[in-house]
């Protein structure tokens, strides 16, 4: 049986400032491409074969049928999509230039986080293998708690469940809201997925405290795996009471946006079980390291033959080891 996807969470319109390599400030034009973390990830996912569904809410205008349109481009499925009147979907203004880049998001009040208790009685779970979901599709109700419910029901019917931290400080109300929902959310998830600076968070915010944190975590009862990203150095894989480190793939990084949608894209589009996990973090790297290296996050997100390829020609920048 296919393995299918189920993505909650944001989607919406991002503008890349033309050429690349243009200041926001200083752009003639902008290109349009779907954006958002969970259309990120469902469109990376589709792009790799797997069977993929996007649980969202989008505005009642264009922007919400240009999100739905692109989607459908990628064969996403639309049918959990919720149409929200009176609310704007998330845009965000982007550049390219490297270390540098500017990302400017509006998200006052946004569709998304709108999505109604009502997904939460019209998901058939038998027909999915995988819930995957991100921090920010928690920071608000009524989003916050269809998708804690949804996760709730997931686990209890016995799904894989993939939580991507992706805390950002200015969408939570509070920094005691976001530990107490993340805490919860984290409880219903069988991977966490998160920076240096999400785990710092949640072990009380001091630098280099979230490793501490992983690391207690693993001794716990609740054994769950880990992907400690840190950016161009790589991540660490904590599965199973081991610790495997991954160097990342080296690439001409034209912007660090959309990194980790792709990570997890490519990472969840091969993870299966313990068997192939390695292997699911090495194309998760190397999904990422193909879409830092080009504009936008979506529309470069590969197929597999484009992932294939790539690796093939960029295997030697690329080492695992197992951590002391």
């Amino acid at each position: 049986m296919q393995k299918a996807f189920l993505v909650i969470g944001r989607a919406g319109m991002d503008l890349y400032a033309d050429p690349a390599g243009a200041r926001i400030e200083e752009a003639n034009t902008f290109s349009a491409q779907l954006g958002g973390s969970a259309g990120n990830i469902a469109v990376g996912l589709a792009k790799q074969g797997c069977k993929v569904s996007l649980l969202a809410a989008i505005s009642d205008d264009s922007i919400g049928r240009f999100t739905k349109n692109i989607l459908e481009k990628h064969n996403v499925d639309t049918t959990f999509l919720q149409t929200i009147p009176n609310r704007r979907n998330t845009l965000a203004v982007v550049d390219t230039n490297g270390n540098e880049t500017q990302a400017v998001i509006y998200r006052d009040l946004a569709a998304d986080l709108f999505l109604s208790e009502y997904a939460t009685t019209s998901i058939d779970f038998k027909t999915f293998s995988t819930i995957i979901t991100t921090g920010t599709a928690l920071t608000h109700n009524p989003s916050r708690k269809s998708v804690l419910c949804l996760m709730q029901k997931a686990c209890e019917n016995k799904k894989r469940v993939i939580l991507d931290i992706d805390y950002r400080a200015g969408t939570w109300n509070s920094p005691e809201e976001a530990y107490r929902v993340l805490s919860l959310a984290g409880s219903y998830s069988d991977i966490l997925v998160g920076n240096e600076e999400e785990f710092d968070f949640w072990e009380g915010g001091s630098k280099g405290s979230g490793i501490k944190f992983v690391k207690k975590l693993q001794k716990s009862k609740q054994k769950k795996k880990v992907i400690y990203k840190m950016g161009a150095r790589g991540c660490i894989l904590f599965s199973n009471g081991s610790e495997t480190r991954f160097d990342s793939f080296k690439v001409n990084a034209l912007k660090p946006t959309g990194a980790g949608d792709a990570f997890l894209a490519g990472f969840c589009a091969h993870y299966t079980n313990e068997t192939t996990e390695n292997e699911a973090v090495l194309r998760g790297a190397a999904t990422a390291a193909i879409v830092v290296s080009n504009v936008g996050c979506s529309e470069p997100m590969p197929n597999k033959e484009e992932l294939a390829k790539f690796m093939k020609s960029n295997k030697s920048a690329f080492r695992r080891s197992k951590c002391t």
